[in-house]
């Protein structure tokens, strides 16, 4: 657990550092900025809009769809249909509040979850360690990871969500650097037999 616990912490560190130098030093990740951004923002506070996700053209998952006739339920999928190929296709994280874009908690809940992805990976690799060819089998392995990411949530979210494709290959760069970062960084302290002490790489004898 202690070897978990550092690994957690190193890995989170590495993470922190280059989440920063990803959204605030490269100029990519770059989120344009709407034309109409006073008037769009000023229907959504009129509207009384409640914190949420929306989409548009979206669904009102409000109306009791049992009680429309066939007829109904047809012509209401079949209008947000046309709307949605004619666009425009909008997705709106809303919190009508608002909060400190850099405020102190947003680092430390940053810095957390890091922490918290580190250390399941760490778990992870502790398990797999025995069966990967030394140090660089435990940097793929995690690498992998990332890789498993970008296909499960970033290329997923180009896929079904309209994500741009720049947005989403930006994305998908910063998880694999992330991951080979962390895949170094987890490699050195995660390794066969850590947990008791015993550092050295082995192999699984024959037929285990």
């Amino acid at each position: 657990m202690k070897r978990i616990l550092i690994a957690g912490v190193a890995g989170a560190i590495v993470l922190f550092v280059w989440s920063s130098i990803s959204w605030m030093v490269i100029p990519w990740h770059r989120m344009g900025k709407l034309p109409a951004e006073a008037a769009v923002a000023q229907t959504l506070r009129v509207a009384n809009t409640e914190k949420g996700v929306y989409w548009l053209p979206g669904i009102d998952f409000s109306i009791d769809q049992s009680a429309l006739t066939g007829a109904e339920t047809t012509a209401m999928q079949d209008a947000w249909k046309e709307a949605y190929r004619q666009g425009p296709i909008v997705m709106i994280a809303y919190d009508p509040d608002g909060t400190s874009p850099l405020g102190i908690m947003k680092f430390i809940t940053g810095f957390v979850l890091d922490f918290f992805v580190a250390a399941v990976a760490a778990i992870l690799l502790m398990l797999a360690a025995p069966s990967l060819p030394g140090l660089p089998g435990r940097v793929v392995f995690v690498v992998l990871l990332g890789v498993y990411t970008v296909f499960g949530a970033n290329l997923m979210n180009w896929n079904w969500m309209n994500y741009p494709l720049k947005f989403t290959l930006e994305l998908a760069g910063d998880t694999l650097v992330a991951s080979a970062l962390l895949g170094v960084t987890l490699a050195v302290l995660v390794r066969p037999g850590s947990e008791t002490g015993d550092d050295v790489d082995y192999e699984l004898p024959a037929g285990a």
